[in-house]
């Protein structure tokens, strides 16, 4: 039997608490830290006010693209209230929202850059910890040791998602938190990347900590030629406050290369790596859209047909794998994402009520050791779906 979606039709549900709570702050933080004119917020208020109750509403296409990505959406859901759409739709169009109410398409202003900014300058000890762990593994050859640490950095680096923690208050993991790493596939990743591979598509969550971990693997890889080729999907419009766009990786790179001047060389090997032809970075508004990941446009799928692995960072993207659906926690992984070939990573620091592919073992220790185990971003997974 195929499970119902998530809603926030149940104002107790992590889902019912963001779209009565968690939105409206975000929404009332974009006002605060923005010097928008009245007409802008005049709009993002009107946009409150449908909040959680009210009818969705369709809204001007920028191209037939995305009129192409939200009719799917809109044919299926028009006229439902937020509260009642599946949880992944609800967020992702609040966020399409926000740039129409604030303009995005005509002076292309992130409306979270300060977000993005106030997260960078807090996270900058825990960035410049990384960034030594880093430069330290890159300067000796592939072990899986050092291959486990950096996908564990990679994985804790996921808990700086500003739109959970939007005030900036990110909390920061020890990477050996074993207790809190429900579902542990790291042996059978580092096994299968020990081999070396030829291409490998990382799908980007978050700025910050959680950027670093992936630009930080991605070097690793490349450096001790288990990987050829490796290409960075990014959002290609703002999303989820924290969500990277293609120029927040240049930010992230002047970040270290400015406030991290010891570990310049980082930044300068990236780069190089982006000139060789070795790293591409590809935004694609795919991402930024309400559709789940059954559903690829032939575009991405001729891309991701020629991976040898795809890495899934963050909470959107394994929602999309999982089509924000009530799976059981110990559901298999190869019958939830059964049309989806490659090999796959998921690396997901926990923030939503969505989850497969877990021993119950592990879910029976989680709830004892804390209540809100599926929602707060202190536990993890790192799961390896191999469906061939």
């Amino acid at each position: 039997m195929i499970p119902s979606y998530i809603t926030g039709s149940t104002a107790s549900t992590f889902a019912g608490r963001t779209l009565r709570k968690r939105l409206p702050a975000i929404l009332k933080s974009v006002i605060k830290k923005n010097k928008y004119n009245k007409v802008i917020k005049q709009d993002l208020r009107l946009l409150l006010g449908d909040l959680p109750y009210a009818q969705i509403k369709r809204f001007a296409y920028a191209n037939s693209q995305e009129e192409k990505y939200w009719e799917v959406m809109f044919e299926e859901f028009y006229d439902t209230p937020w509260i009642d759409l599946p949880f992944y739709l609800a967020e992702a169009l609040f966020y399409r929202q926000i740039l129409s109410c604030t303009r995005w398409h005509e002076n292309f202003k992130d409306p979270f850059a300060v977000h993005k900014s106030e997260s960078l300058a807090a996270q900058e000890k825990n960035i410049c910890k990384l960034l030594e762990n880093t430069l330290h593994l890159l300067e000796k050859p592939f072990d899986k040791e050092g291959f486990t640490f950096l996908l564990r950095q990679n994985l804790w680096g996921n808990q700086a998602d500003l739109s959970l923690f939007h005030d900036g208050k990110i909390p920061v993991s020890s990477m050996d938190q074993e207790d809190y790493l429900l579902q542990d596939d790291t042996k059978a990743c580092a096994n299968y990347i020990a081999k070396g591979v030829e291409q490998v598509d990382f799908l980007i969550d978050n700025v910050g900590a959680d950027l670093v971990g992936d630009i930080s693997l991605a070097l690793y890889l490349l450096k001790n030629d288990k990987a050829e080729q490796i290409n960075f999907h990014v959002k290609a419009e703002p999303i989820f406050v924290s969500d990277a766009l293609e120029k927040d990786i240049d930010i992230q790179l002047q970040n270290i290369e400015e406030e991290h001047s010891n570990y310049a060389e980082i930044a300068s090997l990236f780069k190089n790596y982006v000139e060789e032809g070795k790293i591409n970075i590809s935004a694609n508004l795919y991402w930024n859209s309400p559709l789940f990941y059954d559903w690829l446009p032939s575009h991405l799928r001729e891309t991701l047909d020629k991976s040898s692995l795809v890495i899934s960072k963050g909470d959107a993207h394994y929602r999309r794998f999982l089509q924000d659906k009530k799976w059981g926690y110990g559901e298999p992984l190869d019958k939830v994402i059964d049309f989806f070939d490659k090999p796959l990573w998921l690396l997901r620091t926990l923030k939503s009520e969505v989850l497969a592919g877990v021993e119950e073992e592990n879910i029976l220790k989680a709830n004892k050791m804390d209540s809100e185990w599926l929602v707060n971003g202190k536990f993890g997974v790192i799961q390896f779906h191999n469906f061939q």
